[in-house]
């Protein structure tokens, strides 16, 4: 009797000591842990509005419609941006440059309306004539009026004298060089042309008279511009 109380006991020691760990780790297993809520990073984001139906673009993308009154959000990146809105048609369209400093969400509103309705009355509104009534000018043709050589030396004001080149001047050559020429309404020789005159006599006589002066030919009293001929002499017996 005593034998089996002992084999009795020694049975039950042994039970718990193979039951009671594992009892141990299920209840160690089944402890639970708060979790730990993650807060996702918040991004900057463009909230744009429109008062009119219309399309938008955001750094030249096109990103969608918007209907009347509606809205419509992107994300974006930090800095300068570039948002369009315009109406469907294409006429209306309002451009704003938006810089996103900090994270979160930025509203653009866009007053389409406005836009419209301005150019609409812009349109209807008939435009003044602003241009007053002007007296009647009498205009000098523009034309060039030929004269004569005699008239021409009566307008004469200044006069170069040309040199007789030395190898003409020993030569015994003389002559007359005429020239042909303009009168500006300043009283100056332009567009000089050489008609005739001994060849070595020629240039010098252009020199000079390039530096002759007239008084100006009028018409009317207003100066107008005159063709002439220009005739220069050369002789030995001038001294």
């Amino acid at each position: 009797m005593h034998g089996r109380k002992i084999a009795w006991w020694m049975l039950i020691a042994w039970t718990l000591i193979l039951v009671l760990p594992a009892i141990d780790q299920q209840g160690k297993g089944s402890v639970l842990h708060p979790r730990k809520s993650v807060t996702k990073p918040m991004k900057p984001t463009l909230l744009v509005f429109c008062d009119l139906q219309c399309d938008w673009r955001l750094d030249g993308d096109v990103m969608g419609d918007i209907d009347v009154g509606g809205n419509a959000k992107s994300i974006v990146a930090l800095g300068q941006h570039l948002v369009v809105a315009g109406t469907k048609n294409g006429i209306d369209r309002i451009k704003k440059e938006i810089e996103i400093k900090v994270v979160g969400q930025t509203d653009v509103k866009f007053a389409l309306r406005a836009v419209r309705d301005a150019r609409i009355k812009a349109e209807q509104t008939p435009q003044k004539n602003n241009q007053k009534d002007e007296p009647e000018v009498d205009v000098v043709p523009s034309i060039k009026l030929p004269i004569s050589a005699v008239v021409a030396q009566g307008m004469l004001l200044e006069k170069t004298i040309p040199d007789y080149p030395a190898v003409a001047k020993a030569m015994g050559i003389t002559g007359t060089v005429v020239l042909k020429g303009t009168i500006s309404k300043a009283g100056f020789l332009k567009d000089l042309d050489i008609l005739s005159g001994p060849p070595m006599l020629r240039q010098s006589a252009l020199d000079a008279v390039k530096h002759w002066r007239y008084r100006p030919y009028l018409v009317n009293n207003e100066p107008v511009e005159a063709v002439t001929t220009i005739n220069v002499i050369f002789s030995l017996n001038i001294k």
